[in-house]
C-alpha cells in the first residue's frame, strides 16, 4: 500500500515510477557485452527528442531490459538537465515538449512493468521447474518378468519398459531368486560397456524369492530413446541387459 500511495502522489513526469523501473533494470538485467544495444547516437537522440526515434531504432524494448543502456540514458538525461538549467530557456514550446516527453516516459514505464510481470512469472515457473528437477522421484522397475540377455543376442522389444528421464530413486526388483550383494547398475546405448551413459552401484537384499535394490540415478541429461539397463553383480563379468525406453 505504501508503494501504491507513493505512485499516486508521483509528479507529472512519473519520476518515482520511472525510478523504480530503472532500479529494477540496473539490478536484474546486466548486459556487460552490450548485446543488442542501440548505438550511442540513438540513445542521445532518444533523450533529446524521443518522438524522432523509432521503436525499431531502439531495438524494440531493449532499453528496458538492459542495465548498460539504462545507465547510459540516466547519464544522458543528467547532462541534458544540467544544460537546460544553465540555459534556463523555459518557453511554451519547451513546455509542450515536456508534456510529450512525460507521455512517452509514462508509456515506456507501462511497457516496462508489463515486461517485469512477464519476467517474474517466467522466473517463478523456472524456479519451480528447477526445484522439481532437483527433487528425486521414486520409480520402481520390476524385472521379474522382463526378458534379459547376456552378450549379443537380441532381447524382445515387447518387454521394453518406460523410465522417466528424471532424477530417480530407482527401486529395482531383480529377477526371482537373484543373489543378494553388491550390484553395478548402468544404462547403455547398446549391450556393451563401451556405450554406458550413466551408472551406479547399490546393495541388493533378498526376501525369499524377491531380491531388490535401491539407488539414485540421474537420467536428466540422457537423450530420450531406447537403451538397455545393465545389471551386474560385483565380481562377475557378464551383465544382464534389459531393454528400456527413457521418456
Amino acid at each position: 500500500m505504501n508503494s501504491f500511495r507513493t505512485f499516486q502522489e508521483d509528479d507529472e513526469n512519473d519520476t518515482n515510477l520511472f525510478s523504480k523501473a530503472e532500479e529494477f533494470v540496473l539490478k536484474n538485467c546486466p548486459n556487460p557485452n552490450r548485446i543488442g544495444c542501440p548505438g550511442p547516437a540513438t540513445l542521445r537522440a532518444f533523450v533529446e527528442s524521443p518522438r524522432d526515434v523509432s521503436v525499431a531504432e531502439l531495438h524494440d524494448v531493449h532499453i528496458m531490459q538492459c542495465a548498460e543502456c539504462t545507465r547510459d540514458l540516466m547519464e544522458l538525461r543528467r547532462q541534458r538537465t544540467e544544460r537546460l538549467a544553465k540555459t534556463n530557456t523555459a518557453s511554451p514550446a519547451a513546455s509542450g515538449w515536456n508534456w510529450r516527453h512525460s507521455a512517452i516516459a509514462a508509456s515506456i514505464c507501462l511497457i516496462a512493468f508489463a515486461i517485469f510481470a512477464l519476467h517474474f512469472e517466467r522466473s517463478r515457473d523456472e524456479m519451480v521447474r528447477v526445484a522439481n528437477d532437483n527433487s528425486p522421484i521414486t520409480f520402481t522397475l520390476d524385472l521379474h518378468a522382463d526378458g534379459s540377455s547376456r552378450g549379443p543376442e537380441e532381447p524382445s522389444a515387447a518387454s521394453s519398459r518406460s523410465v522417466p528421464g528424471k532424477l530417480l530413486d530407482l527401486h529395482i526388483m531383480l529377477p526371482y531368486y537373484s543373489s543378494p550383494g553388491r550390484y553395478k547398475i548402468f544404462v547403455s546405448k547398446q549391450r556393451n560397456l563401451s556405450t554406458v551413459v550413466v551408472s551406479g552401484e547399490a546393495d541388493a537384499s533378498s526376501d525369499g524369492p524377491n531380491t531388490t535394490l535401491i539407488l539414485r540415478m540421474d537420467l536428466r541429461k540422457v537423450l530420450r530413446g531406447g537403451y538397455f539397463l545393465g545389471t551386474e553383480q560385483v565380481g562377475e563379468d557378464s551383465p544382464y541387459y534389459y531393454p528400456i525406453s527413457i521418456d
